[in-house]
């Protein structure tokens, strides 16, 4: 009995974050694990004057400006450098993670001059 309602509670979590604007606008390694996406959209739909809403892309922005994002996102780095540098000492390693945190890519394609 326990398995069908755990089977519906996944069902129930897959459409909920189908629906979530600021979920579908994450790139798939930042998105949140799945416990917290109910809350932080509580948090979202309630974030100005304990009301009304944040707009999704300010959220998008708050999400990816934090330091969670910035951690995940140096391991997510350090893992594909071991894996594309399979010979690398550990301060090379180390050193690919940090030059990516110095000369960040250009993830929107704008022209910088």
């Amino acid at each position: 009995m326990k398995e069908k309602i755990k089977g519906k509670k996944k069902h129930v979590n897959r459409f909920f974050k189908a629906e979530i604007g600021w979920f579908k606008q994450l790139p798939y390694n930042l998105k949140p694990d799945e416990d917290k996406i109910e809350g932080l959209e509580k948090l979202r739909s309630r974030a100005v004057f304990g009301i009304l809403p944040l707009p999704n892309d300010i959220f998008v922005e708050i999400i990816l400006g934090s330091t969670w994002a910035t951690r995940r996102t140096q391991e997510n780095v350090y893992a594909m450098a071991k894996e594309k540098m399979p010979n690398a000492s550990e301060k090379e390693i180390l050193e690919a993670v940090l030059r990516s945190r110095i000369f960040p890519q250009n993830p929107a394609g704008l022209k910088i001059f």
